[in-house]
């Protein structure tokens, strides 16, 4: 999304890599977030040092890539993830119905959305993170699998599989002919 920043001009790349500083001071970036482009209110909305109340004014933002940056925010504010479900841009709502770190009632919410591909994005995401915890929970070295090392033996503090013999394999006699 952010990758439209005109880099011939050095003052707006330098305001663009700025508001994706970690070093950077509130003061800051409720500057960069009334900034003329998109990309860079869209850095600031991303940055995790930007505060909520910043983030609640950028909701309103007239620009859905600002919008759409709100949901990758590392703090998962509910409520703004909960207006941001709502969001009448269709494309805000896609964008948070494909992000897997995206609380389960929000994409939950979006199965019930009025566009069909949000919907299904939301789909999707549920059934991939249900697959994904389904496969933590049922592989080798959770609890009924025990964990083995390469060498075959089991892991500290697991129980020993029972040693079943190896049965002896039948010589294949070979016709001459």
């Amino acid at each position: 999304m952010n990758d439209k920043v005109d880099h011939r001009h050095p003052q707006v790349m330098q305001d663009y890599l700025e508001a994706g500083s970690l070093e950077i001071v509130q003061e800051r970036l409720c500057q960069l977030a009334e900034h003329d482009l998109p990309q860079v209110r869209a850095r600031v909305a991303e940055n995790p040092n930007t505060e909520k109340n910043l983030l609640l004014k950028l909701m309103g933002d007239n620009d859905y890539e600002v919008r759409c940056a709100l949901g990758s925010h590392p703090a998962r504010h509910m409520d703004i993830l909960e207006l941001l479900s709502k969001d009448e841009n269709p494309t805000v709502r896609f964008v948070l119905a494909e992000d897997a770190n995206c609380p389960e009632e929000i994409l939950e919410a979006l199965l019930y959305d009025g566009n069909p591909y949000v919907c299904d994005r939301a789909n999707r995401t549920l059934r991939r993170l249900k697959s994904a915890s389904y496969a933590r929970n049922n592989s080798v070295g959770s609890p009924g699998f025990p964990a083995r090392t390469v060498t075959g033996a089991a892991a500290p503090n697991m129980p020993e599989a029972p040693n079943i013999p190896k049965q002896p394999r039948k010589e294949k006699r070979r016709a001459l002919g």
